[in-house]
């Protein structure tokens, strides 16, 4: 008589790595808390305190609290490719190698946080975006605002995050002048066209793996047109709209992020055009809406892809 053999599946304990820049940030303290009551093991890595030993076999050995790192599951950095912190980024580059997953990898983080390359790929899918030109001398600056054609022009840094290197210049008389003044510093910019909307205001769309999570609105303070929270934004419960969200899980598959926050305006008639994609989405004010652990559902849902990447594997 034939007996059945019952393979009995021992709990798996996931290591994650956290990587950002300062553990009390909400986000990383908010999630490393909850991994903490999974039982599964958490470390944080400071990106500015770990360093790479290239050895003669060209391998690479990753440094952190004096302490080789050598195998992670679940890698999540919460770091922008701000100028600050670019060259740190090549430290994700090495540690992702030894990483099974990654939200989100190193190419997303770099194509996400420069503008430019944002919208260039968001344009090959046909996504609505403002009137955008890219100019890095002066020579273009008057050519710029013909082709942009608007009463009041955005200025926007090729990098940046939070609503910081985003400028508004209202009187047609200062936009050389101060475009000028923008890139002396800043060597290169984006010249858009301003939408105009009953009040300022955006929608922000939370999306993992390709799915719409949670959507606010953020509206902008009095004397403000940007609706950032980090800005003094003020979040508001809204409903989702479909083509939205197909705007939004578009945008980002083609910049190939597992976890993302999409912003998009809607202007007077209503047409929605999609701004921004940000690869490190804040979550508290999402939290402060819908009441609830958000970081722990979150949480539930990056365990649920790790463990269905390791069954494609076997």
């Amino acid at each position: 008589m034939k007996t059945k053999t019952i393979k009995l599946k021992k709990k798996i304990v996931i290591f994650f790595a956290i990587i950002s820049y300062n553990k009390n940030i909400y986000f990383c303290k908010k999630i490393i808390k909850e991994i903490k009551n999974t039982n599964n093991k958490v470390i944080f890595i400071n990106i500015n305190k770990c360093f790479l030993e290239i050895n003669k076999n060209k391998k690479i050995k990753i440094w952190y609290n004096k302490k080789i790192i050598k195998k992670i599951d679940i890698l999540i950095p919460r770091i922008s490719s701000n100028k600050y912190n670019y060259i740190s980024l090549n430290i994700l580059k090495e540690l992702e190698k030894i990483s099974t997953i990654i939200i989100n990898n190193y190419n997303s983080i770099i194509n996400t946080n420069n503008k430019f390359i944002m919208l260039s790929e968001l344009t090959k899918k046909n996504i609505s975006i403002p009137k955008t030109i890219y100019i890095n001398n002066y020579i273009n600056i008057q050519k710029a605002i013909n082709k942009i054609k608007s009463s009041y022009l955005i200025i926007k840094t090729i990098n940046g995050c939070q609503g910081k290197g985003i400028y508004l210049i209202k009187k047609k008389k200062k936009y050389i002048k101060k475009i000028k003044n923008i890139l002396n510093k800043e060597k290169h910019i984006l010249i858009q066209k301003y939408i105009k909307q009953k009040y300022n205001h955006d929608i922000r769309y939370i999306i993992f793996n390709k799915k719409v999570l949670f959507c606010i609105k953020r509206i902008a303070k009095k004397g403000e047109f940007r609706s950032n929270i980090s800005q003094g934004g003020i979040p508001w419960d809204t409903k989702k709209k479909k083509k939205e969200e197909n705007m939004a899980i578009k945008a980002t598959k083609k910049l190939k992020l597992i976890f993302s926050g999409v912003d998009i305006l809607r202007n007077k008639n209503n047409k929605s055009f999609l701004i921004e994609v940000n690869s490190t989405p804040g979550i508290k004010s999402i939290e402060k809406i819908y009441k609830k652990n958000v970081i722990k559902k979150i949480l539930k849902l990056i365990i649920k892809y790790y463990l269905s990447n390791l069954d494609n594997l076997l």
